[in-house]
């Protein structure tokens, strides 16, 4: 999963338009369970719900808590607790990943082959797979990966599926929930439910969200002349959101979070705020919501930040074609970046990334983990010396550092999981970092 990084009502579906079709939608609001009807592609365990946290309350400043008189029996069963075969201090292995939107009553995914929209091309090169489980958000809602039959050995007969909203920019009206198929150098660009987009323009703005999750028009050609392992794997377009606005907003998730934190946030902003109850949010949808932003969605702290994040979009304060544009400077770009409040120095690094720039370093936590793990660096070493180390490591891979990176941290998470990533299956936060 991304790394964590360091301290730096709901919205009803609009009934579609005269004329606009509308493919079925499955019941949002049934908690997924063994009852519930699964895709074939599912795995025969039920998944469990992970309700949301329970607010914790605050006692005044120097207040000490209550603490009930301990019975005979309650103090016996306190001190066997503390036993060394009852503390149970061994660490539990990290269980298998599982890609796409948490246990928290998320629809199963659509049926059906739907109606083909668009086809894009790309060369032989080309890894669906290899692109959409490439980097961690891919895991967070309304993300779905759904991964190839075990029986089936070619990963890129996984597919992926999302809803993806359009009309006006930042209200975008309408959602369609679209299925993202490889067929040779050819991905297909279905729709498997929600509103159909009615013209030429529409159309265009939904494909153009499928080319920035694939990262069409950049090449890893250059990237894979410097790591020819990732180019043997295929690995190099790394993931990302249809928007600038959903990657700013995962980021702020992402930091200071756990994993399975930043799961739950993001599933709740889908569920509570976006149209059918499983898009990501627009803008004017979090404005609109923005007074009861934390006690819907869990953002805590983020909530204010999020909401404010919202307003710029909204008000046009946020110039995304500069920002996605491959000749602003990243200098320039990290300064604007960081303008917004919770955006600091790891969290401006990983929307460079995001956004193409490749020499960025987003180093955390996971960091540290990793050289720790896989270089054998010692627990008393400092996380700034750790930091440094990998910044000099990562050069040899100017301007790329962050791919090579990524790359090594990738596979420690698949080693942890036991499975490559295109088998990851879905229905949980399960976290490997």
């Amino acid at each position: 999963m991304p790394s964590r990084g360091t301290r730096s009502t709901r919205a009803a579906a609009a009934d579609p338009a005269p004329g606009r079709k509308r493919r079925a939608v499955a019941d949002v609001d049934a908690p997924v369970n063994a009852a519930t009807k699964r895709s074939r592609r599912d795995t025969p365990t039920a998944a469990t719900t992970v309700p949301p946290p329970s607010p914790k309350s605050k006692r005044p400043p120097g207040a000490t808590k209550a603490v009930p008189p301990k019975t005979a029996a309650a103090e016996s069963s306190a001190k066997k607790s503390k036993s060394p075969k009852a503390s149970g201090k061994s660490k539990a292995k990290p269980g298998p990943v599982i890609v796409g939107a948490p246990a928290l009553g998320l629809p199963e995914p659509m049926d059906g082959d739907g109606e083909t929209l668009g086809k894009i091309e790309f060369d032989p090169a080309f890894s669906l797979s290899q692109s959409i489980c490439s980097y961690g958000y891919v895991g967070l809602a309304p993300n779905q990966w759904l991964p190839a039959d075990e029986a089936e050995p070619n990963d890129d007969a996984g597919e992926f599926e999302r809803p993806l909203v359009f009309g006006t920019p930042h209200c975008e009206e309408h959602c369609v929930v679209v299925r993202l198929r490889q067929r040779g150098t050819e991905i297909h660009v279905d729709m498997v439910g929600g509103d159909k987009p009615g013209t030429a323009a529409e159309i265009e703005q939904v494909l153009g969200q499928v080319r920035r999750i694939l990262r069409v028009g950049w090449s890893p050609n250059e990237f894979w002349g410097l790591h020819p392992e990732a180019k043997t794997r295929g690995f190099g377009r790394t993931f990302r959101s249809p928007t600038l606005w959903e990657d700013m907003v995962k980021t702020l998730t992402n930091c200071n979070m756990n994993w399975k934190g930043t799961c739950q946030m993001n599933a709740l902003m889908c569920r509570e705020l976006g149209h059918l109850g499983r898009a990501f949010p627009t803008p004017s949808q979090v404005v609109a919501a923005s007074e009861s932003l934390q006690a819907r969605c869990r953002l805590g702290y983020r909530s204010g930040w999020v909401a404010e994040l919202a307003q710029k979009f909204c008000d046009g304060e946020v110039d995304a074609e500069w920002w996605e544009a491959a000749s602003t400077p990243t200098a320039a770009l990290q300064k604007a970046i960081m303008t917004h409040k919770g955006f600091g120095r790891f969290a401006s690094f990983n929307v460079l990334q995001l956004l193409g720039h490749h020499e960025s370093f987003p180093f955390d936590t996971e960091t540290v983990r990793l050289f720790r793990e896989e270089k054998g660096f010692a627990k008393a070493v400092p996380s700034a010396k750790v930091h440094k180390a990998a910044e000099q490591h990562y050069r040899a891979y100017a301007p790329f550092q962050f791919l090579a990176y990524w790359f090594d941290l990738w596979k420690n998470y698949e080693r942890r999981a036991g499975l490559p990533s295109p088998r990851w299956k879905r229905n949980t936060c399960e976290a490997v970092g």
